[in-house]
Parts: C-alpha cells; structure tokens; sequence
C-alpha cells in the first residue's frame, strides 16, 4: 500500500479502514464499486423443482428470506438466526433459506433448535450453478447480515432477482443500493422489525425492489472499466511528467 501510487477500493468503507488502519493518504485511494453482468445472468432460468418445499410453502403464503453466503463469523449469521426466531414470533409466515457452507453450520443448527425455529431454517450446504442462483429467484427478501463487508456482491445479483433487500451499515454495497432497509449487524430486533414490515406489506416489497433495480442497472462493468482505464491514463502522465518510465 505504501509503495502503490493508486489504489483502488471496492468502496468508501473499504478506503476509510486503509485511511484509518494503514495510514494511507486519502488521496492515493479511488473508489470503484463493483457491478454485476446483467446480460449474462439474463440466459439462465429459473427452475422451480430445486426450490420445490419452499415453493409450496409459498403457495401456502409463506415468505422466504435468504442469506447466499459463507458460514463465518464475518457474515453476522449467528444474530441472523436471533433475528429470525425474534421476527417469527411476531408473524409465523416466514421461512429462512441459509444457502451456503462454512465452519458455523453446526453452530446455527445448533441455535436454531435452541431458539425453537429448527422447522424455519432450511439449510442448503455449499450451492452453486443452477442451485445457487435459484437460490435467489426463490427468495423475496435478502439479508446481508455482515459485521464487515468491503462490497457485497451477491446484494447487487439478489436485487436482480427481484428481491427486496435489507443490509447491514457496516456493507459497502449500501454506497451503491440506497432503496433498501438497513440497520447495525447487531441490533437484531431492527432487523426482525424489518423483516416483518416487508413480509407484512405488498406494497412496501413490491417499491423495495423496483426502486433497487432501477440502482443497480445504472453501474455496469464497462463504466468501471473505462474509470480503471482514465486511472491508468493520469498515472501514466502523470509519471511521464515526473521523468518515471512506464
């Protein structure tokens, strides 16, 4: 970092702890958030047998709130799962997809029959492909729960299966997606109050989610490349000017 002439930070989160960890000066680090690739997630469809005992429970008026990440202490899943059992026992039509695999599994398992809720946690293991993105077509809400998150990718790719999505402050992606729900990794009754706001409210979904995809269609990969490049450019001049060879 020291030794860098620029660096480039997936966010403004992520800029300020090397400003405040590392000392760099701020000047040195741009921000380049990321994006996703809306044309190459448009060809795949959605199968509704992967899915198939959550699909009934939507039948049956159920909604579905999904986390799609690693089982680790970074990821807040453990006052996820808190916040669950705390928003289920104001509405009981809520189901909780943990897609994903890591060393707190047994953990969450754990708590969840601790905290009564085993029935609503559907864990998926380690997902992928097919699995992995009709992970989000079968969702409705998204959490991202995480204590640190430098972006948060998978927040951009839930919202473009139409879900409504709720973020932690402490997740760069909310620099990008501000027509979500936020609250503190830690306040658990913030985020069952969220969750059942949404679950109890069409409309409140429905403007949640049209709102975020009109946001998350305005970044794309090329206009982050092309910034990379405008970067690339000025340090070249300005390394030129310094008498520096390229």
């Amino acid at each position: 970092l020291l030794m860098a002439d620029k660096i480039i930070a997936v966010s403004n989160l992520t800029k300020q702890l090397i400003v405040n960890r590392y000392r760099i000066p701020a000047s040195k680090i741009d921000v380049l958030h990321n994006a996703i690739d809306v044309e190459a997630m448009q060809g795949h469809s959605y199968d509704n047998e992967t899915y198939r005992y959550l699909e009934r429970l939507k039948d049956r008026g159920y909604t579905v709130v999904s986390v799609v990440t690693r089982f680790t202490m970074q990821k807040g899943l453990e006052q996820f799962v808190r916040a669950a059992a705390r928003a289920s026992e104001r509405y009981d039509k809520l189901v909780f997809l943990m897609a994903g695999d890591g060393e707190q599994r047994d953990e969450l398992l754990r708590l969840g029959a601790e905290l009564g809720i085993s029935d609503k946690l559907y864990f998926t293991g380690f997902v992928r492909g097919q699995q992995w993105r009709d992970a989000f077509s079968v969702s409705d809400i998204f959490v991202m729960s995480s204590v640190s998150e430098p972006f948060g990718l998978t927040a951009l790719e839930a919202a473009h299966h139409d879900n409504a999505v709720i973020l932690t402050y402490q997740s760069g992606v909310s620099e990008v997606l501000t027509n979500v729900f936020r609250y503190d990794f830690w306040d658990i009754d913030a985020l069952a109050d969220r969750l059942v706001a949404i679950a109890l409210s069409d409309a409140l979904k429905q403007t949640l989610k049209e709102n975020a995809a009109q946001e998350y269609t305005k970044i794309t990969w090329q206009d982050i490349a092309e910034r990379c490049m405008q970067m690339y450019r000025h340090l070249k001049v300005g390394q030129a000017m310094r008498g520096i060879a390229p």
